[in-house]
């Protein structure tokens, strides 16, 4: 079935059986043990999986008070029956399971109350039982905590030879298993997941009574409300139902709360309005004079990186300076020495041939650089040239190493051998064949061929057995394994035995049968011809050798020699045309035998040349890496030195041949070279005297950059500057035209950089303060209006510094933001708490009223959600159910079909209910229309329906194996036929689907079960004097041996064997 079904709760396809099965997944119920549970004794009751179980028993009147009803409710509860509503108030009805002495009728003293049971459960799946084993432990008690549960893989039932060891040992077994418990609440989702593991129509559970059914009244009595309603407890359900309803009514409740928060918070804002406005006020300035702040401090920092920018370039410029007077000097020193050794012939010749033999050398050295450069250059080139040929051969187009190549090569020629060799033994096979088939032909074949060949070299007459004997092909199996030990006879006239006897002294082995010409009596059965001296041979071997009787092997006995021989040969072994039809089978396939190995044989010739060529191709791969290593250590290790000592020997060589021409020029032309060396000198004299009068002036604007004042001002270094203007620590660009530096980037590139001029930064800063004294409504120049004395002489202070001229770099912001500051510290505090309690207060209301309306509409879109999800899986049960339904109903006699038409009425107000009308419809003859339930029909039919509906709520299942339906009193008030009806259906289902089905059956009702259930259960309860039952018996048979073999012991354990 596709789609969601009535055990899919999450509306999510594809989850593991721990999402949907939980971790018993599908294993199915194999055994129950109960400890002080009603009347129960603790002996292991085994359940055939997969089948319809009948529970029955004898009470002390009657089949009642047996205690099946109070074992049926023990098995729904281990399974987790919905019914019982764990997570609701079911939980303490557990406890009405216990064993009771006044239920039972004995006194406390005979057999006290116990104050805790157990109801054990052994799974398994049944095709890997005994690794899959898996025991649930359920302990009852009769306190809070009603109901805990552990489990662990494996069967741990407690065995023991009385029911009271069994009792005692109960408890250490349960305190042995994993304490990973769970409780009421969890237990079914997560031993059986999120669907129901067990449907049970039990008549109660404990002392709780069950109320009404779809089995347990006409389903004509109900309404299509009712229906619905059992449908949906069928499902699962019923629960979410009511937390969905629980849901409704917390968003009432809480949609009540956010109103009055909400009419209580707009009373407080308005109070608290009024007392903020003082503040606000005050807050304004405050935030005005901050910027103010920044801005004055900005203008700070723009002047000192200014200054150092300026300082730096100045230094720059000195530095500059110095450098070049010091080259002048230099130079100057280098002139003088000219002038004097130009004065000098005698040094001019000497130089000018230490100038030329240093040419010399520099060339020689040069040359020699250039040479190693050539070979370095036509190596490498000589690679590629190597590198291109290698590629034509593929060198780039393979991926094997020369070892997997070789490998290849290796793994492929033992293939062509072999494929050589099978060609070859093929061949061998058809020659042999042909040469047989060729003997055959001419009645010389077999075992037979040597003695025959001897005997008509002499010309006597003679027949091979094998070749002249014809069986009958139903009597293969007698006479191929009589004859088979005399494969090499040969028959002869009894006249000329003796001649043939003389003749074959010479051929070891050979076999002679001899008899008379003529026939003396009809063949064997089963013989259809022979030669007629085999006759008597034929006969004494037919009756000596006589068919095994042993089912499992066809052979043939000699009871008198102690010999058997085997029968099964796959071709006839007589009959000459049997023979050479074999024989020409045979050919016929090594034939073509031949031709698929002759085929394989030139495929692995193909695959060896093809590895031949991997081979010179992956060499040629290794040979070419190798070469791109060697150009790369050329050009990368050795051509780079040498190209660096080619540069600085040319270099060199250029010098050289610069200093050997300028030496021989001197030479030639000494008195105006001397005059040239005069006039340079003068010109470097003048040069650093212009320099001295640079540096000088570069060093007093060096003296006057203020940078004192600044760093002063700033409070800070560079970083702390660059930083509160967003300038990153890249080299500042000084604009020595506008004395201003550039910042290299911003700091932080999410934040702009602060670009405005130092002297913009100022007058912005005191545009600020104008505006404070704006809304303080003080005169900037005479200072009237001040809220205080101090920020008065401030502001009087200020003008005279404006007005002198004298200010420089200060403005009077500081004095006056200083003031001002003062001033506002008198309220800081007062205001800063007014101010943090109503923000504290609203914030807090904020969060309140946030949250509320959050959980509001949390609430909403859960309740709105929780019910579209709740209405489609609920309408997908019922889909699932109707198709379900209509199967069932088809495969009954005299069923034409059936379906369930349904609607639904949300509910409005937190305590309405949902409403769901369904209205199941089924066809009463062939052709006819759907009819609703309640159209009049026979009790018998309205039965049958009925269980069919709670059939479909299970087989609607994705994973129905493993499940378990409880159905009390099963096939009451129903006729012979539509009981077995009933019951059939039920036991087909069960088998089908791997359902399990417990239905208790009443006396007029096990004739019939019997005839259709795996298992009986029996319950006996023998007389109200007695405390407990007999232990429950078990009649059944189950096919699956391991799984019998599983709880054996257990089950076995204190039971009499009879």
């Amino acid at each position: 079935m596709i789609g969601a079904t009535l055990f899919d709760n999450s509306g999510q396809a594809g989850l593991d059986h721990d999402g949907v099965l939980g971790i018993i997944g599908e294993r199915q119920l194999v055994a129950v043990q109960l400890f002080e549970i009603a009347r129960h004794t603790s002996h292991p009751v085994a359940i055939t999986p997969s089948s319809f179980v009948a529970v029955t028993g004898r009470g002390p009147r009657d089949s009642n008070e047996s205690g099946k009803t109070s074992f049926n409710a023990a098995v729904s509860l281990l399974l987790g029956d919905p019914e019982w509503r764990m997570t609701g108030g079911g939980v303490a009805a557990v406890a009405q399971l216990l064993f009771e002495p006044d239920t039972a009728g004995v006194t406390a003293t005979h057999r006290s109350a116990p104050q805790e049971g157990f109801i054990v459960g052994v799974f398994a799946d049944p095709d890997n039982v005994a690794r899959s084993a898996h025991t649930v432990w359920l302990r009852i008690s009769s306190n809070p905590k009603y109901l805990r549960v552990r489990h662990q893989p494996g069967v741990h039932l407690v065995e023991a030879d009385t029911d009271s060891e069994r009792h005692r040992k109960a408890p250490s077994v349960w305190k042995s298993l994993p304490n990973n418990e769970f409780g009421a609440g969890s237990y079914v989702e997560k031993l059986y997941g999120r669907s129901p593991r067990c449907l049970a129509y039990v008549a109660a559970r404990g002392k709780q009574r069950s109320g009404p059914s779809l089995l347990k009244m006409d389903t004509g009595a109900f309404t299509p409300e009712n229906i619905g309603a059992a449908l949906i407890r069928l499902t699962g359900r019923a629960e979410a139902l009511e937390l969905e309803k629980e849901q409704r009514r917390k968003l009432a409740d809480e949609t009540r709360k956010v109103e009055d928060k909400q009419r209580a918070g707009e009373r407080a804002w308005d109070d608290e309005e009024k007392t903020l406005e003082a503040v606000r006020t005050r807050a304004g300035i405050r935030t005005l004079l901050a910027d103010g702040d920044i801005l004055w401090r900005k203008h700070l920092a723009r002047g000192l990186l200014d200054t150092v920018a300026h300082t730096d370039w100045l230094t720059t410029v000195i530095e500059g300076y110095e450098a070049d007077r010091k080259r002048e000097r230099k130079r100057l020193s280098g002139l003088k020495e000219t002038e004097k050794r130009l004065s000098d012939f005698g040094t001019l010749k000497a130089e000018a041939q230490a100038a030329e033999q240093a040419y010399k050398t520099a060339d020689d050295k040069h040359q020699e650089a250039l040479r190693q450069n050539s070979e370095l250059t036509a190596e490498a080139n000589s690679h590629r040239d190597r590198m291109k040929a290698l590629e034509s051969q593929g060198a780039l187009d393979t991926r094997l190493t020369v070892e997997e190549a070789e490998a290849r090569l290796v793994s492929r020629r033992e293939a062509r051998a072999i494929a050589m060799s099978k060609a070859q033994q093929a061949d061998d096979r058809v020659t042999a064949l042909t040469e047989e088939l060729d003997l055959a032909e001419r009645g010389a074949s077999g075992a037979a061929a040597r003695a025959l060949a001897a005997l008509a070299e002499y010309e006597v007459a003679a027949t091979g057995l094998m070749d002249a004997v014809e069986i009958a092909d139903d009597h293969r199996s007698e006479w191929e394994p009589r004859l088979h030990p005399w494969r090499a006879a040969v028959c002869v006239d009894e006249e000329q035995g003796p001649a043939a006897l003389g003749i074959l002294s010479g051929v070891p082995g050979a076999i002679l049968i001899t008899g008379r010409s003529l026939a003396p009596g009809p063949l064997p059965t089963g013989v259809l011809g022979a030669p007629a001296a085999a006759f008597a041979f034929l006969h004494e071997l037919g009756a000596r050798m006589q068919p095994l009787h042993d089912p499992a092997v066809q052979a043939v006995s000699d009871a008198a020699l102690g010999l058997t021989v085997v029968a099964g040969f796959p071709h006839p072994t007589t009959g000459r045309g049997n023979i050479i039809a074999s024989l020409r089978e045979q050919l016929a396939v090594a034939v073509d035998d031949q031709a698929r190995r002759r085929t394989a044989a030139e495929t692995a010739e193909k695959r060896e040349r093809d590895a031949e060529k991997d081979l010179a191709t992956s060499r040629a791969a290794a040979e070419h890496r190798d070469l791109v290593v060697r150009i790369r250590t050329i050009e990368s290790d050795r051509l780079p030195p040498v190209l660096l000592l080619l540069g600085e020997r040319s270099e060199i060589r250029e010098t050289s041949l610069t200093a050997h021409a300028t030496a021989q020029a001197n030479l030639s032309n000494a008195e105006s070279s001397l005059a040239r060396a005069s006039a340079a000198r003068k010109e470097c004299d003048d040069r650093l005297a212009e320099l001295d009068i640079d540096l000088s002036r570069t060093q007093r604007s060096l003296d006057s950059t203020g940078l004192l004042y600044w760093r002063t001002e700033f409070g800070g270094d560079e970083k702390a500057a660059r930083v509160l203007l967003n300038w990153s620590d890249g080299q500042l660009d000084y604009d020595s035209s506008d004395n201003v530096c550039r910042p290299a980037g911003p700091r932080d590139p999410a934040t702009p950089v602060e670009r405005r001029k130092q002297d913009t930064l100022s007058m912005k800063a005191n545009e600020v303060l104008m505006e404070i004294l704006f809304h303080l409504k003080v005169d900037r120049d005479t200072g009237a209006g001040a809220p205080d004395q101090a920020i008065a002489e401030a502001l009087r202070r200020k003008e005279i510094l404006v007005r002198s001229g004298t200010s420089g770099r200060d403005t009077g912001y500081g004095g006056v933001a200083t003031a001002l500051r003062d001033w506002l510290t008198q309220f800081e505090e007062r205001d800063e708490h007014a101010t943090e309690q109503i923000t504290t207060a609203r914030a807090l209301r904020e969060k309140e009223m946030r949250y509320a309306k959050d959980t509001l509409d949390g609430l909403q879109a859960t309740v709105t959600n929780v019910q579209d999800n709740l209405e489609r899986r609920i309408e997908s049960n019922l889909e699932a159910i109707s198709a379900a339904l209509d199967t069932l109903n088809r495969s009954a006699p005299d069923g034409y079909g059936a379906k369930l038409d349904h609607k639904v009425q949300r509910p409005v107000e937190p305590d309405d209910s949902w409403i769901w009308s369904v209205v199941p419809m089924w066809r009463r003859s062939p052709g006819g229309r759907l009819l609703p339930y309640d159209n009049a029909t026979n009790s018998a039919q309205e039965k049958l329906f009925s269980i069919h509906l709670v059939l479909a709520a299970l087989l609607a299942s994705p994973h129905p194996r493993g499940r378990v339906l409880i159905l009390d009193e099963l096939g009451d008030s129903l006729g012979e036929e539509h009981r077995r009806d009933v019951l059939s259906a039920v036991a087909r289902v069960a088998q089908e689907y791997g359902l399990t089905v417990l239905g208790t059956c009443q006396d007029a009702v096990m004739p019939d079960a019997s005839s259709f259930c795996s298992e009986i259960l029996y319950f006996c309860y023998p007389s109200k004097a007695e405390a407990l039952n007999l232990p429950t018996r078990m009649f059944g048979f189950d096919d699956n041996g391991e799984r019998v073999e599983l709880t054996a012991s257990a089950i076995l354990s204190g039971r009499p064997l009879t």
